[in-house]
């Protein structure tokens, strides 16, 4: 029964605590739910009513944090449990479906993470981010690809003005003997 538990989480976050012995959520997780007031970034009290549950329970939610923001460390048990080396750093992590790798030229170049003040977000929304994010990751490797063509222009130009510079020196020098 819900009198014996002692947090309210997600998949994600109960794989965290697991790993941290320290339960947490992360603001994408805890928003989808429709579960947070993201102009403040606290748990929204008035959902409860909303769902005609006791405000009483919103002790069950842990503490939020951003998706980046370590939230404990590998404990020993977890350590022998996963292998992991005890003390690594673990984040709140993020939400899946709202979370894009950009990559490009076979590297991770960054994360596309988008949340939503009102829910619904379109049904198309996965693919379009999945679309902006191969779009962004090609602009990187481009813009990328472009600074290291002009660098090898560059490279190309000053050795060939140190090269003529040396051909008339030593057209000076032979023209001097």
């Amino acid at each position: 029964t819900l009198d014996r538990a002692r947090w309210a989480l997600s998949c994600k976050d109960w794989i965290v605590a697991c790993l941290t012995a320290t339960a947490s959520a992360d603001f994408s997780d805890a928003s989808a739910c429709g579960l947070v007031d993201l102009a403040e970034r606290t748990y929204e009290p008035g959902v409860f009513g909303l769902l005609g549950l006791p405000r009483e329970l919103m002790s069950l939610l842990p503490p939020l944090s951003r998706s980046d923001e370590v939230v404990g460390r590998v404990t020993g048990p977890a350590a022998s449990l996963t292998g992991l080396p005890e003390g690594t750093p673990v984040v709140a992590g993020c939400m899946d479906c709202i979370a894009s790798p950009i990559g490009a030229g076979g590297r991770v170049r960054g994360l596309l993470v988008v949340a939503a003040r009102q829910a619904p977000l379109p049904a198309d929304t996965e693919e379009r981010l999945a679309e902006f994010s191969d779009i962004a990751g090609t602009a990187i490797a481009n813009a990328e690809s472009r600074a290291e063509l002009v660098a090898s222009r560059a490279r190309v130009v000053a050795a060939a003005d140190e090269t003529r510079r040396r051909i008339e020196r030593d057209l000076h020098d032979g023209a001097q003997q």
